[in-house]
């Protein structure tokens, strides 16, 4: 009993904490943002610079960083999926939406990872599974259709875009569980994530003119910056530790800790005040990650698949 006990505890703390740091993530995001920084300068302070603290933290500990043609290609894909694309839609929506609004939407992270995971052999079926998907379906369409569910109507698109970025960080969980090369461990894998991601970024940041130079004496932005790659490089070394030893969907059992953290942070920070109509999507939403995640790390992490 106890070692079953000691077997989920860790990992649980780990969610809690790593979804506690992105929901502040995604305030200080909503801040620099507002204060003008561009979405893809900000993805490239989120993975050039959390990876090259990571890489320190790695350099300093003689931990050797794989970075053979496979695990680079495995780097780039997970990047590209898990940062450089859904990195710089979240920072544009978090402009416009509210900040529970916004970390609101990682509820669906668990449940579209269950589905794609179901769709290529992860996962077995279960009816209680399904009714959880639909329930966080249903919890999206609460924010969309009700005219005064959000602060104004216009904001539905980007709610939208923020849909289509859950799905990636849920195709990203995927492919860590069944991609990751054998032998590599979790923060070789969230630093090499980290810099290929950024490093994607470099073209469009170049062409958009929209790198982001940190002003001294700092100010806000700057801070925000700051605070967001310490922070993508703590909580993504969580995330894939979650994932090495608990299983995909156990990871993504951060959406809870993430949606409440942006919530308060959203209350606290910003003095948002959500409508009934989003308070009925977070109990809706709750439901379906609960149906979904019904399953123990141990029996994951057997079935997990690594080639």
């Amino acid at each position: 009993m106890r070692s079953g006990v000691a077997q989920w505890l860790l990992p649980a703390v780990v969610v809690a904490l790593a979804g506690a740091a992105w929901g502040l993530f995604y305030a200080l995001a909503k801040i620099a943002t507002t204060a003008g920084v561009h979405p893809m300068g900000l993805a490239l302070w989120e993975g050039l610079g959390a990876g090259c603290i990571l890489l320190v933290i790695a350099l300093a500990g003689r931990r050797r960083l794989p970075l053979d043609g496979r695990h680079l290609w495995f780097y780039a894909v997970n990047g590209l999926i898990g940062l450089a694309l859904p990195a710089v839609a979240f920072f544009a929506c978090a402009r416009w939406l509210p900040v529970g609004v916004t970390t609101l939407l990682f509820a669906l992270v668990p449940i579209m990872t269950y589905g794609m995971a179901l769709a290529v052999g992860g996962e077995r079926f279960a009816w209680s599974r399904v009714a959880g998907i639909l329930a966080g379906l249903a919890g999206v369409l609460l924010i969309l259709v009700p005219e005064t569910s959000l602060p104004d109507p216009a904001m539905a698109p980007w709610v939208l875009l923020g849909f289509a970025a859950t799905s990636l960080y849920a195709a990203q969980i995927v492919y860590l569980a069944r991609r990751t090369p054998a032998g590599t461990d979790s923060l070789a894998t969230a630093c090499g994530t980290l810099l290929l991601g950024g490093i994607l970024l470099i073209p469009a940041v170049a062409l958009t003119d929209s790198l982001f130079v940190p002003r001294f004496p700092p100010d806000a932005a700057t801070w925000c910056a700051l605070g967001i790659a310490a922070l993508s490089a703590v909580a993504t070394l969580m995330l894939f530790w979650v994932i090495e030893h608990a299983g995909p969907v156990f990871g993504s059992q951060t959406a809870y800790s993430t949606m409440f953290a942006g919530v308060l942070w959203g209350m606290v920070l910003f003095g948002e005040q959500l409508s009934l109509w989003v308070w009925a999507a977070v109990v809706l939403m709750c439901a379906g990650v609960g149906l979904v995640g019904r399953e123990r790390p141990a029996a994951v992490a057997e079935a997990r698949k690594v080639t």
